[in-house]
């Protein structure tokens, strides 16, 4: 519980926001966690996002969640951000071990999520979203495919769907839906991992379970994803 409010605390920027703990589908291992629950200044009600943590958790990603949460509150967004890992025992993160909690796993934590934000006086709940990055992304393509969805909308008892999501180099080849699937709202993916990163290019040889990947970031692709954010939710959202 101190890892996830340190990690908390960070993501929050200079905004603390409000602690969650959410509930996840009975058949999840760990059956859900904390969350942070950041918003803009102002009466609002604002549209939301919920915001995905990668293979590196809240711990280890302290430094991704907080660059994200401030940049979309930044743009009047009320920002959840569930911790899928730490309740679950892995508060370090799965790297090199993403199956350890599936995507369809995450996916419900990311409607429990939703039902949280559907229900609050401040967000307008017909304009929820959902960005992910790594597992995070890869959460995000089982979040927004039809049957995943269905299913995982009903666990949560959420009234609305996402209305609009944002996959950061996800991993697209792996997963059940891959064959026939159909997203429930616009999607867009922005791929070459880890490039909004600020971390120099380096070589991960435990990754892609001992394949091997090279990561790092770009700045020019960063700020160039950070324009697509905005249009992009401003589009779906707004």
């Amino acid at each position: 519980m101190g890892l996830w409010f340190l990690a908390a605390a960070l993501a929050a920027g200079c905004a603390r926001g409000d602690a969650v703990r959410v509930s996840s589908a009975p058949d999840s291992v760990g059956g859900g966690g904390d969350m942070r629950v950041v918003r803009p200044d102002g009466p609002g009600p604002f549209p939301a996002v919920v915001w995905l943590h990668s293979c590196a958790g809240l711990v280890r990603g302290a430094r991704h969640a907080e660059d994200w949460t401030r940049r979309l509150r930044g743009l009047g967004y009320v920002v959840a951000i569930p911790d899928s890992f730490s309740a679950r025992g892995f508060p370090n993160g799965v790297c090199g071990y993403g199956m350890r909690v599936p995507p369809r796993t995450r996916a419900d934590d990311a409607y429990a999520a939703l039902r949280h934000l559907e229900e609050r006086p401040d967000v307008v709940a017909e304009r929820i979203g959902v960005i992910g990055h790594s597992h995070g992304g890869w959460t995000v393509l089982a979040a927004m495919d039809a049957e995943v969805a269905a299913r995982a909308r009903a666990t949560a008892g959420a009234r609305h769907a996402f209305a609009a999501a944002i996959a950061f180099y996800p991993e697209c080849a792996a997963g059940a839906w891959v064959r026939g699937y159909r997203a429930i709202a616009p999607l867009l993916i922005l791929a070459y991992h880890s490039f909004d990163s600020y971390a120099p290019v380096t070589r991960i040889p435990e990754a892609l379970q001992g394949r091997g990947a090279t990561i790092g970031g770009d700045n020019a692709a960063r700020e160039d994803s950070i324009t697509q954010v905005e249009t992009f939710l401003a589009r779906y959202l707004r």
